[in-house]
């Protein structure tokens, strides 16, 4: 048997209380979640999942105002800085507010 060796992996703790309790429901810890998937690595000579879609799905609201910005029709079409931007998404955020 090869000699073990200890890895060091920062990671945010929101993400670890997260995966933590999903691990555990699964009657697995971190290190035998992080072993397999090397395992699975060197089986399939890439990653064990899809990394090709994004993590993060806009909603439909976000994709309206995204058209809305590329067609012209949002409130505020640019040109425009960043800071204007800034302020106009807080702005409409405000108006959210109940």
């Amino acid at each position: 048997m090869s000699a073990t060796i200890t890895i060091d992996v920062n990671i945010d703790s929101e993400l670890k209380d997260q995966t933590g309790r999903i691990l555990s429901d699964m009657g697995l810890n971190f290190n035998q979640a992080f072993i397999m998937m090397l395992h699975q690595v060197r089986l399939q000579k890439t990653l064990p999942f899809d990394t090709s879609s994004s993590w993060y799905t806009p909603t439909e609201e976000t994709i309206a105002l995204i058209d809305s910005i590329e067609n012209g029709t949002a409130e505020m079409a640019g040109p425009f800085t960043y800071d204007e931007y800034k302020a106009w998404l807080d702005e409409v955020d405000d108006d959210d507010e109940v």
